[in-house]
């Protein structure tokens, strides 16, 4: 049995009646093409939002792409009948080994946000019970209990400042889509190539 963890639903893009009835104004000649056009321009703009978010962390944050790829999901793909998609995140924390984490005498330094360094004095990388690097830390003075130490989650990045420089990209990006998809529709509908 599948272990299922818990995700957040960070962009979703809906489609509301008054956007639906503005684009069947403008394709008046053809008011059947209105839903395909949005669903197309959904699918485009959530494909293209998801690339976004993993482009905007890796330039952000001390992290590789591999590393967060699939934490960031779509969700089914739109459909005539359901005019949205959603783009969900796993909210579980991401391990610092994954921050460029590096062994020192003082302990472990990583880089979470470029251009800034943390230092987890005391802490120490070795392979988990799994066979992953991890990066622990003791709880008591003895050898064991060990503790995990963990980085910022996806749901929080966005929430830090990914979401604010992605955001408005994702909405140019959903008017472009559906402003060339009307256009396309136009176009074909009246026989000018």
């Amino acid at each position: 049995m599948p272990v299922r963890t818990p995700t957040t639903a960070l962009v979703e893009i809906e489609v509301d009646e008054a956007k639906l009835r503005n684009v069947l104004q403008t394709l008046t000649s053809a008011k059947n093409r209105a839903p395909g056009v949005l669903r197309s321009a959904i699918n485009r703009s959530s494909t293209y939002a998801r690339r976004e978010i993993l482009t905007e962390t890796t330039k952000q944050y001390g992290i590789k792409r591999p590393n967060i790829v699939d934490r960031v999901q779509l969700g089914p793909r739109a459909e005539l009948a359901r005019l949205s998609r959603t783009i969900t995140v796993n909210r579980r924390s991401i391990g610092l080994v994954n921050f460029s984490a590096k062994q020192t005498p003082v302990g472990v330094v990583s880089t979470v946000r470029k251009g800034a360094v943390r230092v987890s004095r005391g802490a120490f990388i070795a392979v988990g019970a799994q066979g992953n690097r991890h990066v622990f830390r003791r709880k008591t003075r003895d050898r064991l209990p060990l503790k995990s130490v963990y980085g910022p989650s996806m749901t929080h990045i966005w929430n830090d400042s990914v979401g604010r420089v992605v955001q408005p990209r994702i909405d140019r990006f959903f008017r472009d889509a559906v402003r060339a998809g009307v256009q396309r529709e136009v176009i074909k509908r009246s026989g000018v190539r």
